[in-house]
Formats: structure tokens, C-alpha cells, sequence
């Protein structure tokens, strides 16, 4: 598991507690290229959302669960992860101040979530979160004793993670500041990058020697870093296909088999193809594992 260092519970402990984590098709704690030969559609509902103002920027979001650094050929990972324990003001865990130039470009966003039980440590949040409460102990109720918020942690990364593991459904309310940057002052942001920045996220195996010249063929009329990011996006959007059969021999490179060959992928493929593009041409990248937006559902006026 990606947080390695955060204390698991036993089936012993679990079952005391009669909590039964399950596994949640489409995401995981690290990836795997190629491992699996066909996802399997599950129907089973992740999570539930009620926004509470801010919906025209939720066609353009995702719900952040981790982000992974490393990169070995066929598999995502972050090998050592720093973590901070987040404070609490007023009920509030604080995951960071805004400048206001932050205020000035965001869109502000506040929800309200009901997670399912699955096995994983994550919780998922609105980029860029600002504030989470919600109560993330596991613990059991008895009178006269106010429930405990229990403690979040956040890795290097800016990964929200929850060390006592979510057994259970948890409710949490989240406030975000959704970037609503333009395009022009992308453009103009700054390419010197600090090392911090560029020791992880420019990390790279041996790859396909096909791989960096099909990125930088791609991006050749580009100028600044955001219109090479957007050429790269542009490539695999309209020459590559989307599709949940990976039926095939990928062999030892499912990544050049998936650009070179099979040409079709899932959403795990087309994220690695283009984290990997940016880093051959020298910009820092990373792999985000998370969900869309999902699905309105007009009776329980909720996601």
C-alpha cells in the first residue's frame, strides 16, 4: 500500500466492530500497467456529494485521492513519503493558507460527503482543499463522551490521508478553491523549476527510445510548458482509443505497447502515456488516482 507507515487494524479488531472494508474497482494505492486484462464494471456507488454553491466548476474537477511520484516501467509508487499531522481550528483540519492571488483565480467550493467503506487510507477532496472536518476515529459511542474528530495526515504530495483507515462510511465536509486560471498567465508562469519540485516529479526509467522523440514531435510548435502539456493532451484524446478490454500480449512495456501498438486504452494508460511525455520534455509531472465528478442524481439533490 502506498502509506506504508500508517498503522493497520487487524481482521481481529475489525471484526469487533463488525467493519468489512471493501475493494473499489478503479482506484488503488499504486498502479500496476498491464496487470489486469480487463476492468470489470462495477456499479457500486463510491461516494455521494452535495455541493453547496460552486456547480458550474464541477464539470472540470475530480476528487483528488493520491498522487504517486515514481515511476519503475510498469508501475506507479511513491516510495518514501514524508507526513504532517494536520491541525485542527474551530473543528476544522487545515491543509494550507491561500495567497490572494489563490483567491483571486479559484472559484470557492463547499461540499459535503458521504464515503463507503473501502480499502483504502485516502480521502478524497476537491483540488485545491483548504479545510476537512468530519469525524475519522474509529471509535464507539458512549454516553457523556463526545465522539473524538480523530487525526488526518498529509504526505508530501499534498495527499489527504486517514491513519485510522475508512471501515466505515465516513461523512466529511470539505472547502475548496477550484483553479479558474488563464490560460494567458499559465503561459506566463515560470519554467525554473526548484529542485524540490524537480527531483520527484522528473524521474524517469529506461523507456521505449521511441517515447521522448514521439512526445517532442508532438509538442514541436509548442512554446511554453501549459501549450506542450495541451499538444500532448490533444495527441492522446484524438489519436488513441478509450476502451475496458485490454485483451493482448503487452509483454514487458505495457506503456510502448499501449502507444505503439495496441493504440486503445483505459484510463490508467493514458494517464501514464502523458505524466511520462511532460517529464522527456522536461517538465514535472505527476500521477493523480481519483474519481470524476459522477453521476446527479435529481432526487437526493446530490452526486
Amino acid at each position: 500500500a502506498i502509506f506504508f507507515f500508517i498503522p493497520r487494524f487487524t481482521a481481529g479488531y475489525l471484526s469487533r466492530f463488525n467493519l468489512q472494508p471493501s475493494l473499489i474497482s478503479g482506484f488503488s494505492d499504486d498502479v500496476e500497467l498491464g496487470q489486469i486484462g480487463e476492468i470489470k464494471k462495477d456499479s457500486r456507488v463510491v461516494m455521494r456529494v452535495r455541493l453547496e454553491g460552486g456547480q458550474a466548476a464541477l464539470q472540470s474537477i475530480r476528487w483528488r485521492g493520491i498522487a504517486l511520484t515514481t515511476f519503475d516501467g510498469r508501475r506507479w509508487f511513491t516510495e518514501e513519503r514524508s507526513r504532517q499531522w494536520l491541525a485542527i481550528f474551530d473543528g476544522w483540519f487545515s491543509l494550507g493558507y491561500p495567497t490572494p492571488q489563490v483567491r483571486q483565480n479559484s472559484v470557492p467550493l463547499r461540499y459535503t460527503v458521504l464515503l463507503e467503506p473501502m480499502a483504502s487510507d485516502a480521502i478524497f477532496l476537491v483540488p485545491r482543499a483548504l479545510r476537512v472536518r468530519g469525524r475519522f476515529a474509529v471509535t464507539v459511542s458512549r454516553p457523556g463522551v463526545a465522539p473524538s474528530s480523530g487525526q488526518l495526515g498529509m504526505d508530501q504530495t499534498g495527499s489527504v490521508f486517514n491513519p485510522f483507515g475508512n471501515y466505515t462510511k465516513l461523512r466529511y465536509e470539505g472547502m475548496s478553491l477550484v483553479p479558474a486560471i488563464p490560460a494567458e498567465q499559465l503561459r506566463a508562469a515560470s519554467e525554473d523549476y526548484p529542485e524540490v519540485v524537480r527531483a520527484p516529479y522528473l524521474q524517469l526509467p529506461r523507456l521505449d527510445p521511441r517515447i521522448a522523440p514521439l512526445a517532442a514531435q508532438v509538442t514541436g510548435g509548442a512554446r511554453t510548458a501549459y501549450d506542450k502539456a495541451a499538444a500532448i493532451e490533444q495527441h492522446l484524446r484524438t489519436q488513441y482509443g478509450y476502451t475496458l478490454d485490454l485483451s493482448g500480449r503487452p509483454g514487458e512495456d505495457p506503456l510502448a505497447y499501449f502507444l505503439f501498438e495496441k493504440r486503445a486504452g483505459h484510463c490508467e494508460y493514458f494517464a501514464a502515456a502523458m505524466t511520462v511525455k511532460l517529464r522527456t520534455q522536461g517538465i514535472p509531472a505527476r500521477y493523480v488516482n481519483g474519481f470524476l465528478p459522477g453521476e446527479y442524481n435529481d432526487v437526493g439533490e446530490d452526486y
